[in-house]
């Protein structure tokens, strides 16, 4: 059975989802020398619940559109947010962002991601780390519980830093031709446990529903978010979708995670 299961996650994971044009967007990264973090400050505006804050993104490219093409890092600063993120060619953890991934990036890089390109001890305030739409080709019922289990492994990890909010990012879905009907209906799912039953009670983690912004009722990459019928990498269109909706989003899992 363990045989099988490998085999599927290998092939759920075997399409590319490289980007070398989104890629090219990503900004230059520096080890040290940015501006330090403020850690979660209790006398934030209510008007202004992001200020001050240091966010890190883990991604690979369908990020690099969300924050670039899509704006949303943009969108973000305008909010009072620096923005860093993680992606292809920044060591282990920016390339390895499937679910079975992440429970090593926490468990054993935790350090590492809060001070992701930070002076000091200081930390990110708002870590947000996505799969890549691959990762919504849930091949079996017996990934679908392997998934779970993925996630549920990172919650003690996340309650032990209780200063920082983690968001999960539900990845992208994917065009019909790189999925089946079944795979995308299990992946639809699997964002509703995400969502509905995986954490309502921590206060320091939330999900960011992805997957709905940019899935029809069919489960499928909408068809105006596509930019061809091969290719599961959000156009523009859906690129600004989810960075309008991350940013209108956003605050309102702050003030949660401050009450």
């Amino acid at each position: 059975m363990w045989i099988a299961l490998a085999l599927a996650l290998g092939l759920a994971f075997g399409t590319s989802c490289h980007n070398p044009s989104a890629n090219a967007e990503t900004s230059s990264k520096s080890r040290g020398g940015e501006t330090p973090s403020r850690t979660q400050s209790a006398a934030a505006s209510q008007k202004q619940p992001l200020k001050g804050l240091s966010f890190v993104f883990i991604h690979h490219s369908c990020g690099s559109g969300f924050l670039h093409e899509g704006k949303m890092k943009a969108k973000l600063e305008a909010l009072g947010v620096r923005v860093h993120d993680i992606t292809y060619g920044d060591g282990w953890i920016g390339d390895n962002t499937n679910p079975d991934h992440f429970p090593t990036t926490f468990g054993r890089h935790m350090d590492e991601v809060l001070g992701w390109e930070l002076a000091g001890k200081n930390h990110h305030d708002i870590v947000a780390f996505k799969s890549c739409f691959p990762a919504s080709n849930i091949s079996s019922e017996g990934m679908l519980a392997q998934y779970k289990k993925y996630y549920e492994q990172m919650k003690p990890m996340f309650e032990k830093q209780p200063r920082v909010l983690f968001v999960a990012w539900t990845a992208p879905p994917l065009v019909p031709r790189a999925t089946t009907s079944e795979n995308a209906a299990r992946m639809r799912r699997f964002c509703h446990w995400l969502v509905n039953d995986w954490a309502p009670q921590e206060h320091n983690i939330a999900v960011f529903d992805c997957f709905h912004v940019l899935a029809g009722k069919d489960d499928y990459l909408r068809p105006g978010y596509r930019r061809n019928e091969h290719d599961s990498h959000p156009n523009a269109a859906g690129n600004r979708a989810v960075a309008d909706a991350f940013t209108k989003w956003l605050p309102r899992a702050v003030d949660r995670w401050r009450e």
